[in-house]
């Protein structure tokens, strides 16, 4: 396991200790956990481009712990953006590493991830 996938895996269950991301420091006002800033710079995510993903996605499903999962076609490839129950993005996928080519690929992302479900889990 990579650590950015450790990383990510720590914000998906609230972090060591249970104690969750904070939504502080670098990330301090922006609706996004730190983790979910620092992947929203890496993967060229603007406010507005998540806006508009979460605006006009193509698909929208859910995990557990509250996660909504918003996913648009971008030309040829797919754009995530994942929010928290309190409506921070946690993370971004695709952008500009255009690693997400079909809904396929977006869906075996989620279920590395803990899966989704088409309803709300909780």
């Amino acid at each position: 396991m990579s650590k950015d996938e450790a990383l990510f895996i720590l914000q998906l269950i609230g972090g060591p200790k249970g104690g969750g991301v904070k939504s502080g420091g670098g990330a301090k006002g922006t609706g996004k956990t730190i983790h979910g800033e620092t992947r929203a710079n890496q993967r060229g995510f603007s406010n507005d481009k998540i806006n508009d993903i979460k605006n006009n996605y193509s698909h929208k499903v859910y995990q557990s712990g509250g996660r909504t999962v918003y996913a648009k076609k971008n030309g040829n490839y797919y754009d995530v953006v994942v929010i928290n129950r309190k409506g921070e993005v946690i993370t971004t996928v695709g952008g500009n590493t255009k690693s997400l080519k079909t809904w396929k690929d977006v869906t075996k992302m989620l279920n590395n991830q803990g899966g989704f479900s088409s309803l709300p889990v909780d």
